[in-house]
C-alpha cells in the first residue's frame, strides 16, 4: 500500500498480486483418499475408476486443496502423466513431482513419452522439483550408498555392480 500521500495521478490502490503458477505431476493409481473426503467438485478427468474404492487420487486431492486454500496466491496446474511435456512445464513457475517420474513413464512402454518425461526431468528450464541430480541420486542406490560410505555413514555390506549384472558373480559375492 502507498503509505505517504500519493502524488497527483498516482493510484493509491495496491497492485494486484500475481499468482504463482504451480504444476503438480500426478499419475499413481494407488494411495486413494477415503470415500467422501475428496473435494466436492472433483474434476471428472481425474477420476481413476468408477468403483467406490480407489476413485480419487490423494495427489490430485492435495493439489485441489492447495488451490482451495490459496486461490489468491496459487494457480494450480494438475498435470497427468500422459500430458507431461517440456512446453507445459516451462509455463509454470515451479513444478512438483507428486508421483510421475521416468520409472512410471516406463510402465507405459511408449518410448516417445518416456524420452519426453526424461527430458523434462533433466531440463532445468522445466523447474521440476526434486531436481534431476537429487532424483537420480535417490533412484541410483549405488550412487548414494558409495557417498554414504565415503562420508563415514555406517551401511550394511553392499555389493555394487557398475558394469552390468553377472548372476554367477553375484552368487560368489553372496557366499
Amino acid at each position: 500500500r502507498v503509505t505517504k500521500v500519493a502524488a497527483k495521478g498516482v493510484s493509491k490502490k495496491q497492485a494486484p498480486v500475481k499468482k504463482l503458477r504451480v504444476g503438480i505431476l500426478v499419475g499413481k493409481d494407488f494411495d486413494p483418499v477415503k470415500k467422501d473426503t475428496q473435494w466436492p467438485d472433483f474434476p471428472k478427468k481425474f477420476i481413476l475408476t468408477q468403483d467406490d474404492w480407489g476413485k480419487y487420487s490423494v495427489d490430485v486431492c492435495t493439489a485441489l486443496r492447495m488451490q482451495q486454500l490459496h486461490p489468491d496466491l496459487l494457480d494450480i496446474d494438475i498435470i497427468p502423466g500422459k500430458e507431461i511435456t517440456q512446453k507445459r512445464l516451462k509455463k509454470n513457475h515451479v513444478n512438483l513431482n507428486f508421483w510421475y517420474d521416468a520409472g512410471v513413464a516406463m510402465l507405459s512402454g511408449d518410448k516417445k513419452h518416456i524420452n519426453e518425461v526424461m527430458r523434462c526431468h533433466q531440463n532445468p528450464e522445466c523447474r521440476l522439483d526434486p531436481s534431476w541430480d537429487y532424483y537420480d541420486w535417490v533412484l541410483c542406490k549405488p550412487r548414494y550408498m558409495e557417498q554414504c560410505k565415503k562420508a563415514g555413514i555406517p551401511t550394511i555390506p553392499t555389493v555394487v555392480y557398475k558394469h552390468g549384472f553377472d548372476p554367477k558373480q553375484c552368487v560368489k559375492d553372496a557366499q
